[in-house]
């Protein structure tokens, strides 16, 4: 397989223009998960020969608040509204992104992003993955960018590209979302109550596809990331809310397994160094993984770890519940803290799980190979 930046390049200098495409995705800040899905998607379209390009959105404010949260992100001793924390972590990501993934700068607005459009001249523009169609992620003015707006001329594709949420946040704009999906010549999406979303409230038809991490094999990412799946760290937490239910659970767990302590992938001191590969490195060197991360589960499962995960509702439920049932793991996601201790205790069969995923895989490559060569 073609993985790392200077075959990317390679692949680039020797393909031809009818090979390029454009992906649009959430912005390559700070999150873990949003990077990574990215960075797997970018890899596969390098392994079925195509070369890939990121139109990479920068996070969109208003000027005011652009000039705040400038100060806010470089002022120390403080983390107000978070930003302070967030620019630590996309400082720690910034080497990931410029290495791994082949992408532009961060683009502020529409012209520059119609302006590389026409530079890279793509066969194909892809939508996904992660919560593109989530309108609160997404609501500013150019929301559009995450339909495709600016694709005029290049073939217009969706790859697991997720609503989060089990409805369309904006029932004013389903005339003009319908009139962009017209336009995709194949649809596909993360979860189920993705593909009733398109069916019954965008009649348009979708398939339903894997996130793209999941795409890529387990050794790929230990060999390529140059990291071990011993379970040298113990108790190895993701919270990104955290609550006192999730605070009980976790004090359960140090107990009942006789940790010394959890290592927590969202301390701050830890994400002002810690980039994609050294968080993957840490779930793989785990021996129990709490999480409440749709992506922190998905790379549990990759590694193969005893996990919890705590649904996260405020970010969208069905991604956890959709990739559980499809892979026959669905005590392992969990809502109330009382169905802790008998998650705990499920045995995951990876073997089962992977022969699952196999057939997954497989169902995805072909889709996306397919919707390439249409």
């Amino acid at each position: 397989m073609i993985f790392n930046q200077a075959e990317i390049n390679n692949a680039r200098e020797a393909s031809s223009k009818n090979k390029r495409v454009m992906v649009a995705t959430m912005p390559l800040y700070d999150n873990h998960g949003g990077i990574l899905q990215c960075y797997a998607l970018c890899s596969i379209l390098v392994k079925l020969g195509y070369e890939p390009v990121v139109l990479n959105r920068a996070i969109y404010y208003p000027f005011w608040k652009r000039c705040i949260a400038f100060l806010l992100a470089r002022i120390p001793g403080q983390n107000f509204k978070n930003f302070r924390y967030r620019y630590l972590r996309a400082r720690a990501q910034s080497s990931f992104v410029e290495n791994y993934i082949p992408a532009t700068r961060p683009l502020v607005s529409k012209n520059e992003v119609s302006t590389f459009y026409k530079l890279f001249d793509p066969t194909a523009v892809i939508s996904g993955s992660d919560q593109v169609w989530r309108f609160s992620y997404i609501n500013e003015p150019f929301w559009h960018f995450y339909f495709l707006s600016f694709a005029e001329k290049s073939k217009k594709i969706a790859y697991a590209a997720s609503f989060g949420l089990d409805h369309w946040e904006a029932p004013e704009l389903i005339v003009s979302v319908k009139k962009y999906l017209a336009d995709f010549s194949a649809i596909s999406v993360r979860e189920s109550s993705g593909t009733s979303i398109c069916k019954n409230t965008f009649t348009v038809e979708s398939s339903l596809v894997l996130d793209p991490t999941l795409l890529l094999p387990r050794d790929f990412y230990l060999k390529d990331f140059s990291v071990s799946d011993q379970d040298a760290l113990g108790l190895v937490t993701y919270i990104l809310d955290p609550d006192r239910d999730k605070k009980q659970c976790v004090d359960d767990a140090l107990v009942l397994y006789g940790f010394d302590t959890e290592i927590s992938l969202n301390d701050p001191l830890l994400n002002e160094k810690m980039d994609a590969k050294k968080w993957v490195g840490s779930i793989a060197s785990a021996s129990l993984v709490l999480t409440d991360s749709f992506h922190g589960m998905v790379f549990s499962i990759i590694m193969r770890k005893n996990f919890v995960a705590f649904v996260n509702k405020g970010r969208g439920s069905d991604r956890f519940f959709s990739l559980c049932k499809l892979l026959g793991i669905e005590g392992k996601a969990i809502v109330d803290k009382e169905k802790f201790s008998d998650a705990l205790k499920i045995e995951i069969d990876y073997a089962d799980v992977e022969r699952r995923l196999e057939e997954l895989k497989s169902n995805s490559v072909d889709y996306l190979m397919k919707a390439l060569s249409r």
